[in-house]
């Protein structure tokens, strides 16, 4: 049973815990969607290149190559674009044709931006900052997050932070107020800013932290057709109160993580023990609409996983389908390094 157990032990056991709000929300989500890539660290082999959260984060990427190095986020994308042909010859059709639509959206916000003098009393003061602070009330367990660009309001003196979205509407504007990732970003900055848990008032001595900016680009081509608005830029803030509901939510999540993984650990390889927990404590969401574009596991892995056995731990290690890493590991990604490097040999 030793090959069969490899895959049921993390990759690297958890002392401290840094949680970001992905992680959390997986595991709110789905449990045992939370137990293979958070826990036993495992994702699928290969990933397509195309698709619409590949145009998001280059759009994204542009984004915070213009706002946080002043680089020409069209020439970032044909850049990035143009690598990524080069690497995946195969799906040369569709990225060109994404490759076409970022362009149009990005250059029509550089437009909408400029007449609109959305960034005139704005100034960037913080770029790809990772900020982690302790939980508050739960030991051992740090918050995580990566924040593109902290600014700061030159009207108000306001701190807050930019996001850049993509989508065929505008919800995620609407609803950024609401966005568990907005309320996270601003928990964390909060706590950064070395004010007391929420909701407590804020002190006077310290920078003011409200809310933050979100932009929606609409993924439409802007023909003579397509009706405006393309662009919606979002800014919210955070009460204290809506503050101390994100704490808490943070901190029930945080200590089902810690017992989730508690259990797994005194499970440790036997598989009937892992059986149990993954069929019964992990398993609160049955298979939906948006599993399959979702969830990167859901290709039949929860049918195995409900069958019990060994079938779906022995999946994991073979046939090429998965590789085992640190899902933070993109947190270490640098893709603005990146850019560079590729800017470079453009011009060589």
């Amino acid at each position: 049973m030793t090959q069969q157990a490899q895959p049921l032990m993390p990759a690297m056991p958890a002392e401290e815990l840094a949680i970001s709000r992905s992680e959390m929300e997986t595991f709110a989500r789905d449990p045992r969607w939370w137990y293979l890539t958070w826990y036993l660290q495992y994702q699928p082999a290969f990933q397509p290149p195309t698709g619409a959260l590949n145009l998001g984060s280059r759009v994204h990427l542009a984004m915070q190559a213009k706002y946080g190095y002043d680089l020409d986020p069209l020439l970032v994308l044909d850049v990035l674009y143009a690598a990524e042909i080069e690497a995946s010859g195969e799906y040369e059709k569709e990225l060109r044709k994404e490759w076409e639509l970022s362009r149009i959206m990005v250059e029509g916000y550089l437009e909408e931006a400029a007449a609109q003098g959305w960034d005139s009393h704005l100034k960037v003061i913080a770029t790809e900052q990772e900020v982690c602070v302790p939980l508050p009330g739960v030991p051992g367990v740090s918050l995580r997050v990566k924040l593109d660009q902290a600014v700061q309001d030159l009207d108000t003196g306001v701190l807050s932070f930019l996001d850049w979205k993509t989508g065929i509407d505008f919800a995620a504007a609407e609803y950024a107020r609401e966005d568990p990732q907005m309320r996270l970003y601003s928990l964390v900055q909060w706590l950064a800013a070395g004010h007391p848990d929420p909701p407590a008032a804020p002190l006077a001595d310290r920078p003011a932290v409200l809310g933050g900016i979100v932009t929606v680009l609409k993924k439409v081509k802007r023909t003579k057709t397509a009706q405006p608005p393309f662009y919606r830029r979002e800014s919210f803030v955070h009460s204290p109160e809506i503050m101390q509901a994100t704490l808490r939510r943070c901190q029930y999540l945080a200590g089902e993580i810690i017992r989730a993984r508690s259990m797994l650990a005194m499970a440790g390889s036997d598989l009937d023990a892992v059986n149990q927990i993954q069929q019964g404590q992990l398993r609160r969401v049955w298979i939906t609409g948006d599993c399959s574009w979702r969830c990167p596991h859901s290709k039949g892995m929860c049918q195995l996983m409900d069958r019990g056995g060994s079938g779906w731990a022995e999946a994991l290690v073979s046939g090429g389908g998965y590789v085992q890493g640190d899902p933070y590991a993109y947190y270490a990604d640098d893709g603005i390094e990146r850019v560079k490097a590729l800017l470079e040999k453009r011009a060589e």
